[in-house]
This record gives C-alpha cells, structure tokens and sequence, in this order.
C-alpha cells in the first residue's frame, strides 16, 4: 500500500475516473446517471478522506491534530521537519514555510506559534539578538561540506490495491509513470547541456567588465546578517521555559531573555509585502500630468500560495454582429480588433478587484458605468452591445489632443534588509501596438521554493473542483442556466508555472550533487505566464501571443570555503542559463503544436551560428537596440549587466548580477523570451459557440447572474482561450447539451487526474 493516504486517494481519484473512459469507450450508449454516480462516489471519498482540513500540508490545524496538542511535540516536529536556511525577516509565513519545508529564524517561529495557538496555547515571541560566538558556530555548520548530499527516495509506492479496485491495469500505469519520468529527465538533460554550452561564451563576455565580484567575504557577510536574530515563542501558560529551535545548540542566557520585549507579530521592517500595480500612461496637451493608475492591491506572499493571482484586461465596450458560431474569420477578426474600451480586473483565489476606471486605445480614463443589455434576437445578437457598459452611453466630451504611452503592470516586492524589488511589463501601449488590449497574466508569487507534494495537492485541489463542475453541468441540457457563472466553483491552478518551479528544483539538485562546495539560498520567485491577443491584419484573424515570464528569482548559490567563490559565481550563471532554457522547453512540450517558441538562448545559438560573439553592453547602452527592449532595460536592469548575442542591434539579453552571477534571459520588453505565437481562428470558433452559449443564457435569463460575475467579459475571455474558469490550460466542451459534448469535457479533466496521479507517484 501506499506510503502515503494524499498519494493513494490521488490514485484512486485520478485513476478511478480513467476507468470510466474506459467504459464509455466501448459503450456507446452512454448512461450519465451512473457517470455522475461514480464520479461522486470518488469525489465524496476524496473530499472526506484528503481535501479536508486536517490533511491538507498546509494545515497548521492538521498538523497539531496529527503531532498532538503538548508544546515540546509540536516544537519538535519543526525542528525535525523543517530545515533551517538563512535569510533575513519574515518572508515565507506560515503556508510559506509549509511549503518549503524550510525557513529561517522567524519563519520557523511564526509556524511553531501557529501551531501552538492552534493547540490552545497563547504566546508571545521572543527576538533575542545572537552574539558573535552564536553567529560563528551557525558560520562554521554553513561552511562544513557534507560527506554525502540528500537525495530524494525514488522508490515507487504500491497502488496495485487501488488500481484493481477501479479495474485499471497496474503494470499499464507503471508503464505510464516510467515514460513521465523519462520525459521529465529528457527536459532536464537537455536544459543542463543547454547551459554547458552556453557558459563558456557568457563567461568570454564578462570578461570585460570591471565591477567587483562578490569575495568569500562578502558571501560571509551576506550569511551573518541574516543570522543576526534567532526568535523563540514564549508560551503564557510557561514564560519562564520559551520553546526554542535550532540551529542554536542552547538557550539565550538569562540577562538576555530578561531584556528582550515579547512581540505578537514580526516588526515592520521584518515583514515581507507584494505590491501589484496597473498604470496608465498618456501623453498630448489634454493628457493628465500623472500617470493614471488603474488598480493597486496589496498582498502578504503567503496569500498567494493557495490562491494565486491572475491579472485580466478585458473589454467593456463594442458591437457583435451576427451569431459567433457564424462568423467568419473577417468578422472574428474586426469584432475583436475593434474593442475600443477595455477594464482591469484581478483574481486572487475566489476574490476579485475591478478597477473603478475603465480606458479606451486613446488613453483616456472613465468611471466604469454599468448597464442592462437590450437583447435583439434577430439572427443572433445583431445589435447587441458588450461589457459592463452594454447601454453604449456616451462618456460626455472627449479631450482631443490625447495619446496611449503605455498601460503598464507594476510588481513590487518589499524584503527585509534588500532594496525594493521593483519590475515593470508593458502590456500595451506606442511601443507594443502589435497586440490588442486584451490581456491575461496568471502571476505565481512563491517567497519559497513549494514542494512537489504541495503542488500537487493544489493541483488536485483544482483538478476536483472542475470535476465537480462537470458534475453539475452533465444534465445541463435540462437546466441550461446551470451553466452560468460557474467560474467561482473553480480554483485556478498555474499548473505551467508550477511545473517550471519543480523543473528548476531538478536542475539544481543535478548541478549541486556534483558541487558540494556549495550551498543553496532558496528564494523568492515570481514567474508569470501572459497571453496577449494578437490581430493579424493582413490575414484578417486573430492569434495569441504566450509568454513565460520569470520577473524575479531570489535563488542562489554560496560557496561553502573560500576555494568555491569563482565556482558558486559560474554556477549562479549556469543556472540561470538553464533556468531560461527550461522556460522554453516547457513551452515547446505542453503545446507543440502551438507555433515557434522562441528564447534567448535560441538567440544566443543562431547569433553564434552566423560568426557573432557575445557582447557585454557599455553603460551607455548597445547600438541599435530596439526600443522595446531599451524601455526594459531602464525599467528593469539597475544594477544588472546585459551580454547581447551581438554587437549591434539585438534585442535579447542575458541579465547577470555582475556581484553573485545570477542570470536570466530577457528580450523584448524585459519579460522572459520564451514566447510563441500562432492563429487557431478555428479552434476559436468552435469554442464560441459554448462561450456564446453562457452569454445568451445570461442575458436572456435576468437573475440567474450572481453579484460579481460580468458574462461579456467572462464571453470575450473565453472566446480567446483565456478562460478564468478552467485551472489547467484544459477547456471544458459543454457545447449544445450534446452527450458528447459533455463526455468530451469530462475526458479531458479525467486525463488532467492521470498527470496528477502520476506525479504525485513520482515524488513519492
């Protein structure tokens, strides 16, 4: 049996579903009663025994009722449980540390606290300055070369019992798990070898800058200062015994204990913050003098784990003409090349935050107005407006002299002890004119590294929902308003994102277990995945530009003794190299049909291919640049060098921290080049008609929209394949209450449990 209970019911869901494909396969008539019976069967299992609150992994409350209510057990499972790394001030919080399995002083205080008030204990913290001695004996621990480096059990889990349970072949799914395991070693291999080849020439370029490298002592005293506090938890009901983890081998002497003021929370400036920002910028004599901003919302990092982000631009305003299933590529094509009007909204979890302002391709900015729609069957919805504002009221008198810069979003990430970290992304704007207004960004702010079981729990967290939702739509042909508004039954999952997170965790365990010179500092992230809608002109259709963007990455390397500092500089350059190459590969292998992916390393490649050599920009900048890429730069890179493919008119980038090497590939508005574009006009049509489908349900039917849902934009969404109510990039096919339709739907969700299952039998 499983190791495991997550493991098994992950199995037994995801595969227990498989086995009614099966069944549907070689039955034609299809009978949906006993679908939904099974498939709820399943899912009431799943719910009781694993996505409840005392097995969840990031359950302080399951924790305490797994580990007991006294103190020194819970205190212990930290120790044990929890690794130490270090860093300054309170960055991962409680789920944070969960999810990493690691944090630092703070971090694992604020998780043993939560734990013990979660056992009915009140407490205070106590930070307690360490001494020169206590810093030097963590100094010397950090520096000790391990005998032997951790690596993880690779011994699979038996399923044999839940697999002929629901009639599924075991030595079949062995089989299955074996080639993902290969095919995730492939990814690896071929990043690794990427960036072998690349460093030479990286290194060759760097050569000729000037600016100090980090020395063993400036490692050392990146080390110290994030030693300089240890935090105990002082219990109320035993203030004289406080509960105290390691890495310290003993208690703060007394007079200090003494001296030292409880706290229930870190200081200010020990707590980390996420500032998401969108901006509008216009220029001309009728333009405001400042910068226009559109949303802001703050966020503690941990927030963000279990509920990530997704940043829309949507359309508010314009005229359909004619029934979507209808149209013809032209007329798909100037219907969403005409949006004029367009609204910000972002998603966290189940929560969203609309702007208040709405903006045209002008730059002007408007109070959003909200109207009801004035439906005109005729042959489909001709005459017809869409959005919030679907009465077509006029704004009033428009400023003549008025033009669009830039609409712009802004990521701020305050950390304790470093300067803001500070990123901008145009989204639209004179320098980016090729793509529409029209844009989705899923963001995955992790403040640690997340570990696979964890992942994997939020994708089965996700995974379930949708199955529950196709649940509740299999009969939608006899109540068709079942299938409005569904979005909040759903949870996202950046699944893409996730999986460049574990990727990258791969390519650092292979590079460090030939290193063992050097250590590892695991930190923040910000990866984000963008899609853009692109009008083609000339062909008259519309495709879609994806981008996976790394914005920031704390991660680095630290050389364990003096003879390692050139060795941890190359290896933060590898590293990032590979990091990079992952980006596209991940690309290039979840969709290969999708069109060119395109990096900086293919870049770099075809550069060195045609005779040129790498070129490390002069702090004047590089001839020709493009001005995308040179608006990044000043945005993006203070305090960073950029090496070009070329010495003349490039608009690729490797980004390096000239202190600590630590790289990553750039281009065209500073995000992360791996990219592709391609048109599936028709692929578009087809998913119109279900999207088209929900908006005529919610029109037609007033009430059957609950407060907070916009149909038009959730239409416009959907139609370009940026649907907020799927959590992987799989869609749901609820076409025409055909029974189809509906198998066809629940198939592809039924496929998306396999990849859980498998990898959850992976890390296992």
């Amino acid at each position: 049996m499983a190791r495991n209970p997550i493991s098994l019911l992950m199995v037994l869901l995801g595969l227990g579903l498989c086995s009614l494909y099966s069944v549907a396969q070689e039955e034609p008539a299809i009978d949906l009663r006993d679908v939904q019976r099974r498939l709820r069967d399943v899912r009431s299992y799943l719910r009781q025994e694993v996505l409840n609150r005392t097995s969840s992994p990031l359950s302080p409350h399951g924790l305490v009722a797994e580990v007991g209510k006294d103190p020194e057990l819970l205190r212990a499972w930290v120790e044990q449980n929890i690794a130490f790394e270090p860093y300054l001030g309170a960055v991962r919080g409680v789920e944070g540390t969960l999810a990493a399995g690691a944090g630092n002083d703070w971090d694992r205080a604020l998780l043993l606290g939560t734990l013990c008030g979660a056992a009915g204990q009140r407490f205070r913290y106590l930070p307690v300055e360490r001494s020169e001695a206590e810093i030097d004996a963590i100094m010397a621990a950090l520096g000790t070369v391990p005998e032997e480096l951790h690596t993880p059990d690779e011994t699979p889990f038996e399923v044999d019992e839940v697999l002929a349970r629901f009639g599924v072949d075991a030595a079949s799914q062995r089989a299955e798990l074996l080639a993902a395991r290969a095919n995730r070693q492939r990814v690896l291999d071929e990043a690794f070898d990427a960036a072998a080849l690349e460093l030479p020439a990286l290194e060759a370029a760097l050569q000729a800058s000037t600016e100090p490298r980090h020395d063993f002592e400036a490692w050392q005293q990146h080390l110290r200062a994030a030693l300089g506090t240890r935090v105990l938890v002082r219990l109320e009901a035993a203030p004289e015994a406080p509960l105290a983890l390691g890495p310290d081998e003993a208690l703060p002497d007394a007079e200090r204990l003494a001296a030292t003021k409880a706290v229930l929370y870190p200081p200010p400036g020990q707590r980390s913050e996420l500032r998401i920002r969108v901006v509008l910028t216009a220029t001309g004599a009728d333009a405001p003098e400042q910068p226009t901003v559109l949303l802001e919302r703050s966020f503690k990092p941990e927030e963000l784990i279990s509920d990530p982000l997704r940043l829309e631009v949507v359309p508010t305003r314009g005229r359909v003409t004619g029934a979507p299933q209808e149209w013809s590529p032209d007329e798909f094509y100037h219907t969403i090349a005409g949006f004029e009007t367009f609204r910000v909204v972002l998603r966290h979890g189940n929560r969203q935050y609309k702007s208040r302002l709405e903006f045209d391709k002008a730059g002007r900015s408007f109070v959003f107005k909200s109207g009801p729609a004035a439906a005109q069957l005729g042959g489909g919805l001709g005459g017809m407006n869409l959005g919030g504002a679907l009465t077509g009221d006029e704004q009033g008198a428009t400023p003549q002299d008025i033009q669009l810069e830039a609409l712009t979003l802004e990521l701020e990430w305050k950390l304790p002890g470093q300067e803001l970290v500070r990123r901008e992304r145009l989204i639209y704007g004179r320098l980016r004119q090729d793509v529409s207004p029209v844009f989705v960004t899923d963001i995955l702010v992790a403040p640690g590294p997340i570990r696979e079981e964890v992942a994997a729990w939020l994708k089965l967290e996700a995974v379930e929902g949708i199955a529950g939702l196709y649940d509740r739509l299999a009969n939608a042909h006899k109540d068709p308003m079942r299938y409005v508004n569904n979005a909040a039954v759903v949870k996202m999952m950046p699944e893409l994102l996730h999986d460049w997170q574990r990727l990258r965790r791969g390519l650092l365990a292979d590079y460090l277990s030939g290193q063992p010179e050097l250590g590892l500092l695991s930190g923040p992230l910000i990866l984000q995945k963008c899609k853009w809608a692109v009008p083609h002109a000339e062909e008259r259709t519309i495709g879609r530009r994806d981008v996976l963007d790394v914005v920031y990455d704390g991660t680095l390397c630290y050389p364990r003794t003096a003879e390692a500092t050139e060795a941890a500089f190359r290896a933060n350059l590898f590293l990032g190299i590979g990091s990079t190459v992952l980006e596209s590969l991940l690309v290039r292998d979840t969709a290969p049909w999708m069109g060119t992916v395109r990096g900086a390393h293919a870049r770099f490649e075809a550069a060195r291919a045609a005779g040129h050599s790498a070129t490390l920009a002069a702090p004047e900048g590089l001839a020709g640049l493009p001005a995308l890429s040179a608006w990044g730069i000043a945005r993006n890179e203070t305090g960073r060098a950029q090496v070009f493919p070329q010495a003349e008119g490039a608009g690729d980038w490797w980004s390096v921290d000239l202190r600590t090497g630590s790289t990553i590939g750039r281009g065209s508005g500073g995000e992360g080049q791996s990219m592709t574009e391609y048109i599936d006009i028709h692929q578009w049509q087809l998913q119109t008609i279900t999207c088209f489908k929900g908006f005529v349900m919610a029109n037609l039917a007033p009430g059957t929209v609950s407060e907070g849902s916009d149909p038009v934009q959730d239409w416009i969404l959907c139609t370009l394949g940026f649907s907020a109510t799927t959590p992987t990039s799989t869609y749901a096919n609820l076409d025409g209450g055909q029974a189809a339709g509906r198998w066809a739907g629940m198939f592809s969700i039924v496929w998306s449990l396999i990849g859980v299952a498998q990898q959850y039998q992976e890390f296992e």
